[in-house]
């Protein structure tokens, strides 16, 4: 096992807490959807109420775009207000023959997109990668564990991930929905993980550049897409990451939509604590129950303390400018975050 701890850890842990007339707002996320997946339950559901519960609710704000009639559809008329999110979810809920005839559209919004619907990305649909097949299902385990291969290691998405063998991770359990292996072969994105058999996982398309060597358009602002669960048998589910995947998803949503986030392990490797810096607040979150959360100065004067009994605190602090240490105590020890750099 080996956790990746790189010189980019030092960038992670410079959050920055911005004055509340630019950071005030959740960030917004459209997330675009159906509410129809073939009389099945809404599977989309558990993805937009775990974003929306992100950070105890206090970072993004979700709205769910579909009307009963048109299935996930998007027009023309809609760019604008696409457009004016800090980023775009296409649901994996959406047939992806329904996504086709908004190809233009879905390249002409110009802020990140998160897809979790690969099947609208081949050729004669979406053409995000130059095969006419869509790929598949793995319906033959329920209790599959798919793993990934990591090839951007020293990428901040994946800090704080143990991996195992230097390389891999448990990405998703039970069934789930695979693009085509000769994807890798022609794409002009940045694979960021595969499959043990060379099945991308999640990869990056850059802005103003075609999605392949032959394709003939490009989108106007970075595209992303990360592997998802399948509805074709039971059990159905599109949020069965695991605890590193969806660290994994929420780190990189982070990353499109430019909230300051960061992880950091405890000496003893007990706990996550997360730290978010915004609004003249500072909340923290951690992977086991908290009991105790203190913020010291760089000198190491006890600035506020808080005894909790939860993952999740806000603490509102009107810290002056300057360099600050938050530790969170729980029944495991003390998770200690490197330098927090705090502006108004």
């Amino acid at each position: 096992m080996k956790t990746m701890k790189k010189n980019f850890y030092t960038l992670m842990f410079a959050l920055v807490l911005i004055s509340s007339s630019l950071f005030a707002q959740k960030k917004e996320v459209i997330f675009v959807t159906s509410p129809v997946t073939g009389g099945k339950p809404y599977l989309d559901s558990a993805i937009i109420n775990a974003i929306k519960e992100y950070g105890g609710g206090m970072v993004y704000n979700v709205t769910a775009e579909y009307t009963p009639t048109n299935n996930g559809l998007i027009t023309s008329a809609m760019k604008a207000q696409l457009s004016a999110a800090d980023v775009v979810i296409m649901g994996r809920a959406i047939a992806s023959g329904n996504l086709t005839p908004a190809k233009t559209v879905w390249d002409s919004i110009t802020k990140p997109v998160i897809s979790f619907q690969h099947f609208a990305f081949r050729s004669d649909r979406l053409d995000w990668y130059s095969s006419t097949t869509g790929g598949g299902n793995n319906t033959t385990k329920p209790d599959t564990i798919l793993k990934a291969v990591v090839l951007q290691k020293n990428d901040p998405v994946f800090a704080g991930i143990t991996l195992i063998g230097d390389s891999m991770f448990d990405w998703w359990t039970s069934h789930f929905s695979f693009m085509p292996n000769n994807v890798l072969a022609n794409t002009n994105g940045t694979v960021m993980a595969k499959t043990l058999d060379n099945k991308p996982l999640f990869i990056r398309w850059p802005a103003n550049t075609p999605y392949y060597t032959s394709a003939t358009h490009r989108p106007l602002a970075e595209r992303v897409y990360i592997t998802n669960g399948q509805d074709n048998t039971v059990p159905y589910s599109y949020w069965n990451f695991t605890t590193a995947a969806k660290t994994v998803f929420f780190n990189e949503l982070a990353r499109l939509t430019g909230i300051p986030t960061g992880v950091e392990l405890s000496k003893n490797k007990a706990s996550q604590l997360s730290v978010y810096a915004y609004a003249g607040n500072i909340a923290v979150s951690s992977t086991d129950l908290m009991s105790r959360v203190d913020v010291f100065s760089i000198s190491g004067k006890l600035i506020v303390s808080k005894e909790v009994k939860s993952s999740y605190v806000k603490l509102n602090t009107s810290l002056n400018d300057g360099i600050y240490i938050v530790k969170a105590y729980n029944s495991k020890g003390v998770a200690t975050t490197k330098k927090l750099l705090v502006k108004r």
